[in-house]
């Protein structure tokens, strides 16, 4: 019985982690959130991409990181496509999304982590 007891209290506490991390803001070196960089990205290349505009919007009227994450895909899209500022735009939405693509990685990597952990008790 207190092994099932663990045991639910372990995913709960996976469960609880994993979204923790999704919807956590990130501090980089220079002090910005990753959604202050996201925003920051996504500004440049707007000034650079008449195109896109509405995409740009998405991303930056959405203040939850996981959609912002979402808008910064879709941005992407039409950035790749429309855009024709050469390089730089594309350094923009290319960083945009790496910040995107580390938070899912590390959300990831913490939840194998903890399925192992458990896992391990189990046995």
């Amino acid at each position: 019985m207190s092994k099932q007891v663990l045991l639910v209290a372990l995913l709960v506490t996976i469960i609880g982690l994993t979204s923790c991390l999704s919807s956590s803001s990130v501090r980089t070196s220079t002090g910005q959130t990753s959604e202050d960089r996201i925003h920051e990205l996504i500004l440049l290349g707007k000034n650079k991409c008449s195109n896109c505009q509405s995409e740009a919007n998405k991303v930056l009227n959405r203040p939850d990181k996981s959609d912002m994450c979402e808008a910064v895909r879709e941005y992407s899209g039409c950035a790749l496509i429309l855009c024709n500022g050469g390089e730089s735009v594309r350094v923009y939405y290319v960083q945009a999304q790496d910040i995107c693509d580390n938070a899912n990685i590390a959300q990831v990597s913490l939840l194998v982590l903890l399925i192992t952990a458990v896992a391990r008790f189990l046995v």
